[in-house]
């Protein structure tokens, strides 16, 4: 079984197993797509480095033929390749437009690829939490520090708790509309205005499937956002913000005792290796009851002592729940007897 398991994951890139938050799914999609573009980019490269080499080669040849009769050069003579062969392809993350003092709003490609991963690796296993599970996660991350009203503290999932939101999604996301997509970005990085009904229709469909209402993908990267776990570029790219290892909420690291490197050797639960490194190194777990950092320098800046206490949160997201089931409770009028 788990030799099945193991072939699954690393050959079929679905998951055994899912992370118990969305946050985690999207930190690895952002990974994943990074290198792959990062690849693509580096093959550009290096097709530009040989190019610069035949043409220096080229212009060797020419010096040479100065020194050989014209008639020996008559059906001989190299064809030149034109410069513009090598960019029918052009880096296009490079091309970041002006920069605004407004925040960035992710583009529809990067959304779609962020939607296409998510389906595909986790969306078979990845249940909605419960309305007390999606109240808390949001209130356990929130950076404001004004408590807020009880009715927007606490509001349930926007979707049906324990569906599989992105198990179909990548069905709708086929290969011509990812492409239709991919080039509408490009176009809208080199100052071309896409059209065309389809590009529209795209456009809609992805911020239809990123909504509340359908996966809630768009609020997760704004909430990953203010917590400096990414960042969204001016070309509506979207990187791992250096440094968002230690800036994680506690939530992730009791999330990582589930498919870290020792209980998850063989990786069933697909995170990307990138992101499952950084998470070890940056933090250790202390006596089995809390966390702090594992570098030297930020541990010495907290004095060598523990940052989050597993105790605590969970005695606080305790009385959380209990203060929303007394609210739901109260706001209904029933309370659990269904009267």
């Amino acid at each position: 079984v788990l030799e099945m398991e193991k072939k699954q994951a690393a050959e079929m890139k679905m998951a055994v197993f899912a992370p118990g938050t969305l946050c985690v799914m999207v930190l690895s999609a952002v990974a994943v797509i990074n290198e792959s573009l990062s690849g693509v980019e580096e093959a550009e490269s290096m097709d530009e480095e040989n190019e610069g080499e035949t043409t220096a080669n080229d212009e060797v040849d020419e010096d040479h033929d100065a020194d050989i009769p014209l008639t020996a050069l008559i059906g001989s003579k190299k064809l030149k390749r034109s410069h513009s062969t090598t960019d029918t392809f052009p880096s296009k993350r490079l091309k970041i437009g002006k920069i605004s003092s407004k925040k960035e709003l992710p583009s529809s490609y990067f959304l779609a690829r962020i939607l296409e991963y998510v389906s595909q690796t986790f969306g078979h296993l990845f249940h909605e939490p419960s309305h007390a599970e999606y109240s808390w996660q949001q209130r356990h991350r929130s950076v404001l520090t004004k408590p807020l009203p009880k009715d927007v503290m606490f509001r349930g999932n926007p979707r049906n708790p324990g569906a599989l939101s992105f198990e179909n999604i990548r069905f709708l996301l086929d290969k011509e509309r990812m492409i239709r997509l991919q080039s509408a970005w490009e176009k809208s990085n080199a100052e071309i205005n896409p059209a065309g009904i389809e590009s529209w229709n795209d456009e809609w469909i992805i911020t239809y499937l990123s909504s509340n209402k359908i996966t809630g993908l768009s609020h997760e990267i704004d909430v990953m956002e203010n917590l400096d776990l990414i960042t969204v570029n001016p070309s509506g790219s979207i990187d791992l913000k250096p440094g968002w290892e230690k800036r994680v909420p506690q939530i992730i690291l009791i999330d990582m005792k589930e498919w870290g490197t020792e209980v998850d050797p063989h990786n069933l639960f697909c995170i990307h290796p990138s992101v499952k490194s950084a998470l070890e190194m940056a933090w250790e777990r202390v006596d089995d009851y809390g966390w702090r950092y594992a570098n030297e320098t930020d541990a010495i800046e907290e004095n060598n002592e523990v940052v989050f206490d597993d105790e605590e949160y969970y005695l606080r997201k305790q009385i959380f729940e209990e203060n929303f089931n007394n609210f739901v409770n109260e706001d209904s009028g029933m309370g659990n007897f269904g009267i």
